[in-house]
């Protein structure tokens, strides 16, 4: 059972809520900062987050 708080993955990895909101405060700046401001708007930001998503489907992960 994992830690109250926590996600656990189907390799059995447990990851903190802490973490995963820390990388998506990071992801959303980092995005914020290539945007210029008349382009940050939620249409935007979701579509840059689903190619992202369709980016990382065919990306070689390295362990």
């Amino acid at each position: 059972m994992e830690p109250l708080g926590s996600i656990k993955f189907s390799n059995g990895y447990v990851l903190s809520n802490c973490v995963i909101e820390k990388a998506c405060l990071k992801a959303l700046q980092a995005i914020e900062n290539e945007l210029p401001e008349e382009a940050r708007f939620f249409e935007a930001y979701a579509q840059i987050i689903d190619n992202c998503k369709e980016t990382l489907q065919g990306k070689k992960i390295v362990l």
